[in-house]
């Protein structure tokens, strides 16, 4: 009867030893999301403008709906005086609405579509931005090819003098995009993105 005692306040000791062991790592795990709270994230503002350029010609005439791109930041991201995220941030977007030359009555057009940027650590963030919609001239439209007369450093889209519909080749002809253009890509929601700790 001693011996069955015995054994179940050595099951019963063991059992104590685990769960404070249990208590323990739960104080680690809380101790690692306070740190993540510490580090903090801040908010990019709607409206804010993010000049990037282009890693890939585009053209009507050899890109579908559907096909990706993707746009280089040009300079720091400042929020409140603090760089949130570096140059050289990488804007992923999609093309749509893709119609190519002579293929029916309406001009030819391609729209950009923005859907995520990635960070220097290779975070990803979600965001919604303004479409920049590209354009040929249509029979009332005015000749007016965007960057033909402000050259090759032009910027184009949002807060740009030819807005968010561009207007990029002559009637009936297919508008293209050229690798290395300026896309001004302006958000419509905030996008919130950690930021590290301070050290």
């Amino acid at each position: 009867m001693m011996t069955k005692i015995a054994r179940r306040m050595v099951m019963l000791a063991a059992l104590a030893t685990a769960a404070g062991g249990c208590g323990h790592g739960r104080s680690l795990v809380g101790e690692a999301k306070a740190g993540d709270v510490r580090a903090g994230t801040v908010e990019i503002p709607f409206n804010t403008h993010i000049v990037a350029r282009l890693d890939r010609s585009l053209c009507t005439d050899t890109n579908f709906a559907g096909d990706a791109f993707a746009l280089t930041t040009l300079a720091d991201i400042v929020v409140d005086g603090r760089v949130v995220l570096v140059a050289g941030t990488v804007i992923d977007g999609r093309l749509c609405d893709v119609h190519a030359a002579g293929l029916a009555s309406w001009p030819a057009q391609m729209t950009l579509s923005f859907s995520q940027l990635t960070d220097a650590d290779g975070c990803v963030h979600a965001l919604t931005a303004e479409a920049v919609a590209l354009r040929a001239a249509g029979k009332s439209t005015a000749v007016a090819v965007a960057g033909g007369d402000a050259g090759a450093d032009a910027v184009i889209g949002p807060g740009s003098v030819n807005g968010s519909e561009v207007i990029l080749a002559r009637q009936g002809q297919d508008v293209s995009l050229a690798a290395g253009s300026k896309v001004c890509v302006r958000l419509t929601s905030p996008v919130r993105v950690g930021m590290p700790a301070q050290r």
